[in-house]
């Protein structure tokens, strides 16, 4: 069996990021203190993912099959959403229209935890997504999606597992 190396992402290591999403330190537990929302007063974004309010990463993966996680804090159940996107990635859900995948449903908690990135389809279903990522550096984008005034969806990291093959 080959062992494979995770990439560990802070949410708040991204470039860029575009208002009105932002970088905060108001919740404790954060790893390295910080996490990233979305500012107080944003309309939602739940049917398209918004042209603004977005945060990227680079990241150099080997290649293959991986599974995404977040390390989340959603307090309200009706708050609990985001969009992710994987650039030349493909998976084994349906995505929405826009290519992008609507991690909806995250189970909400006052606590930090960690959520398998899953995406809502059409029957309302919520399976876990498997990407297929082709080797070399990927750019993984992550939108709002709901909000909140008092208790917006908080992301703290990302952890991007290869699964076996």
């Amino acid at each position: 069996k080959v062992a494979y190396t995770d990439v560990f992402i802070e949410a708040e290591a991204c470039a860029p990021i575009t208002s009105p999403m932002e970088v905060n330190d108001v919740i404790e537990g954060a790893s390295g203190g910080q996490y990233i929302h979305v500012k107080n007063g944003t309309a939602a974004s739940q049917v398209e993912p918004p042209a603004d309010g977005r945060v990227t990463y680079q990241v150099n993966l080997t290649g293959g099959k991986y599974v995404i996680y977040g390390r989340v804090n959603v307090e309200a159940t009706n708050q609990d959403a985001f969009w992710l996107k994987v650039e030349g990635a493909t998976t084994d859900v349906n995505l929405h229209s826009s290519g992008w995948c609507r991690w909806n449903m995250i189970p909400a908690g006052a606590a930090w935890h960690w959520d398998d990135v899953h995406c809502t389809q059409g029957d309302n279903s919520n399976p876990a997504v498997t990407w297929t990522i082709p080797a070399g550096m990927t750019t993984i984008t992550v939108a709002y999606r709901d909000t909140d005034a008092a208790n917006p969806p908080r992301l703290d990291a990302l952890l991007i597992q290869k699964v076996g093959e």
